[in-house]
C-alpha cells in the first residue's frame, strides 16, 4: 500500500501553523504597542516599546517565512521527485506553477524583506519597511496555509 506524503510525515503542517500563530501574535502585539505609543506620545518608554514590538514582528516573520519555505520545498520535492531550484526566483516560479502561490512578484518582495534582516546592523528605515511588509505578508500567509492544507488532504 502506497503511503501519502502526510502519512510519511515529510510534510507536517503543524509546525507552520504554530509559527504562524507566533507571527500573528507578534503583529497583534506590535499594533497594540503602536496604539499605546499614540495614546501616550510623551512616555519615556515609547522608543523601547517600539523596538520590542518591531523585534517581535521581525523575529516572527523570519521564523514563519523560513519554515514555510521548507514546507513548500518539501511539497515541490514530493510532487516532482526532487527540488531543482537553486535560486528563490526559480523556487517561487515553481511554487506558482504548482498552485502554491499566485503572485510571484509579491513573494519575491517578501523574500527580499526576509533576506534584508539576515545581516545586522540595519537602519530604522529598513526595520520599519520590514514591519510594513510583514503586515502585508500576513494576508498571504493565511492563504498559503489553506492551500497547503488542501493539497495535503488531496494526496
Amino acid at each position: 500500500m502506497e503511503k501519502t506524503l502526510a502519512e510519511e510525515e515529510k510534510l507536517n503542517i503543524y509546525p507552520i501553523t504554530k509559527s504562524y500563530e507566533l507571527f500573528s501574535h507578534s503583529l497583534i502585539f506590535y499594533d497594540q504597542l503602536e496604539k499605546r505609543i499614540e495614546n501616550n506620545p510623551n512616555s519615556k518608554d515609547n522608543e523601547i516599546l517600539a523596538n520590542v514590538g518591531k523585534s517581535a514582528v521581525i523575529g516572527g516573520f523570519k521564523l514563519f517565512f523560513d519554515q514555510l519555505i521548507t514546507i513548500m520545498r518539501k511539497y515541490i520535492e514530493y510532487e516532482d521527485g526532487r527540488d531543482e531550484c537553486a535560486t528563490y526566483k526559480c523556487f517561487f516560479r515553481t511554487a506558482g506553477e504548482k498552485g502554491l502561490i499566485d503572485d510571484f512578484y509579491k513573494w519575491m518582495e517578501f523574500y527580499r524583506a526576509r533576506d534584508s534582516v539576515s545581516e545586522a546592523p540595519y537602519s530604522d528605515e529598513a526595520v520599519n519597511n520590514i514591519c510594513l511588509i510583514a503586515k502585508e505578508f500576513d494576508i498571504y500567509a493565511k492563504k498559503i496555509i489553506a492551500v497547503l492544507e488542501e493539497k495535503i488532504l488531496e494526496m
